[in-house]
């Protein structure tokens, strides 16, 4: 007998069997129980938790020659050519690879009217329903609205956002989860015994935390690790054929950081490069340790930790660091997460960020010293008004980019022109479409400026092109727009004292 991929050798083949989707089983089991059996279901959720193999036991629970039944009987010819994907009746096939109308067409509409050959129901499921096509969806819909009484309808999908919600609401939706951590564990250790074989918990664990909820991913990794190991899997095994160190290293490295001088934390950093640990895969560790920490904090229990087994080093972490401390830390990783692929340096920026994290305490000092002299400067900008009271926004705007040396500002905003409308808002323009530019390039800093004087204050910038001459030096005529001009247009042109041509607002 050819060898069978573990997946597909323990493939759940009974409601029983069925891991983590325990809300599923129960409302579907009770539809069978109730003769509710609706006629369009809408699997939902990620690739490899069991929306196919749900949809197959669903169809031997129907069409089971004993059924329908909570318990199809696994024996008679219709569990066994559902099983092997034989079945007449069960019609299960990829919407990639027929997508279009006509395939639709060929493959479903012309075919649903007539009666099963041999079961109860005539059973369509559909892998990827996503991939029809808008008219394929379409065809399908009168069918929908009005099927045959023999005739249901399984689509399952990884991205329901694509299906038209004229399809959707014509199904029962069914939403599946990610298995958690224990459930896998626990089905890989079971399937290990059935295989004869031996597994340490730990490695069992990582299989589990690596594969992150996808069950298919974990049994196909165990297949592979089998192969590898000499009857009994240790946590060794898993980390050479995966490479994930990352974890225990990620650890290690926080003791180091909790209890150890900054110094040796970087010597342990440049050790395990050598070893050829992923430091991005290291990084994204160390950074849900800190994230775990944080939530660790501010529950009672584990279930929203990524790893509920370091609860006796995330509580070393909350010992040492306030809330506020690992709130700063999580950004402050986060912040080097995101940098990581542009650098070069990959280590010093890990390092930078261990640097930080070592000297928490006096970075949240610097950072409050930093905020407060901003908030002096914004209480000392000197402001100049003119005669009725108003700000003077041209002399305060340049007095204030002159006092941080900001000279190359002061030159460009010399030759703007100021003007505030009815609502408040500020205009700055220029003719020269130089100066114009570089005001659009200093937006930021004369943004500051202005935000140091009043920080809601608005302001926009403007380009004022110059009238059209004729060659006496005439001013060109031109026709009046039948519409009329806006009130910031009429104030530039009172403002100013002359016409405003056109007007290009940033």
């Amino acid at each position: 007998m050819s060898y069978l991929a573990l997946a597909r050798k323990y493939r759940p083949q009974s409601f029983s069997e069925v891991v983590g989707q325990n809300h599923i089983v129960k409302t579907l089991s009770n539809a069978i129980k109730n003769s509710r059996i609706s006629h369009a279901y809408l699997f939902i959720g990620p690739r490899g938790i069991g929306k196919t193999s749900v949809a197959r036991i669903f169809s031997k629970s129907l069409n089971c020659a004993e059924g329908p039944t909570l318990e199809p009987c696994g024996m008679c010819e219709s569990c066994n050519s559902i099983r092997e994907g034989q079945n007449i009746d069960v019609i299960e096939f990829d919407a990639a690879s027929y997508r279009t109308v006509g395939e639709v067409q060929e493959k479903i509409i012309e075919n649903v009217h007539y009666k099963p050959v041999s079961a109860n129901y005539k059973i369509y499921i559909i892998d990827e329903v996503h991939m029809f096509s808008k008219h394929a969806f379409n065809s399908l819909l009168k069918t929908l609205e009005e099927p045959p009484p023999h005739v249901i309808f399984i689509f399952a999908t990884t991205e329901p956002q694509k299906i038209p919600e004229t399809i959707t609401s014509r199904c029962q939706r069914f939403v599946f989860q990610r298995i958690s951590l224990d459930d896998i564990k626990e089905r890989l250790e079971r399937i290990v015994e059935k295989e004869g074989k031996k597994i340490t918990e730990d490695a069992s664990l990582l299989i589990a935390k690596v594969s992150d909820g996808i069950m298919r991913d974990a049994e196909s990794l165990l297949d592979q690790i089998i192969s590898l190991s000499d009857g009994k899997i240790t946590l060794e095994d898993v980390e050479l054929l995966t490479g994930a160190k990352e974890e225990k290293v990620a650890n290690d490295l926080l003791k180091i950081v909790l209890e150890k001088p900054f110094i040796e934390s970087i010597e342990f950093l440049q050790n395990i490069e050598k070893e050829g640990v992923n430091l991005k895969n290291l990084l994204s560790r160390f950074t849900y340790l800190f994230r775990d920490a944080l939530i660790y904090k501010n529950t009672d229990g584990s279930d929203l930790l990524f790893n509920k087994y370091n609860e006796k080093l995330l509580k070393k972490v909350n010992d040492k660091y306030t809330e506020s401390n690992l709130t700063v830390i999580v950004d402050i990783l986060f912040e080097a997460l995101s940098s990581f692929r542009y650098q070069t340096e990959k280590r010093v920026l890990f390092e930078m960020a261990l640097y930080k994290i070592k000297n928490i305490n006096n970075l949240i000092k610097v950072d409050d010293m930093t905020q407060n002299d901003k908030l002096e400067s914004k209480a000392s900008a000197e402001i100049v008004k003119n005669d009725n009271g108003s700000i003077d926004w041209k002399k305060t705007i340049i007095k204030s980019a002159a006092s941080r040396s900001m000279d190359h500002v002061v030159s460009i905003l010399k030759k703007a022109r100021f003007a505030v409308n009815k609502k408040g808002i500020l205009y700055i323009a220029w003719k020269n479409d130089f100066y114009y530019k570089k005001g659009i390039g200093k937006k930021d800093k004369i943004g500051e400026i202005i935000d140091e004087v009043d920080s809601t204050q608005q302001f926009k910038l403007y380009k004022i092109k110059s009238e059209k001459k004729d060659n006496n030096g005439k001013k060109k005529s031109k026709k009046k727009k039948k519409t009329g001009l806006s009130e910031e247009v009429l104030k530039f042109k009172s403002e100013f004292n002359g016409s405003i041509i056109d007007i290009k607002e940033e």
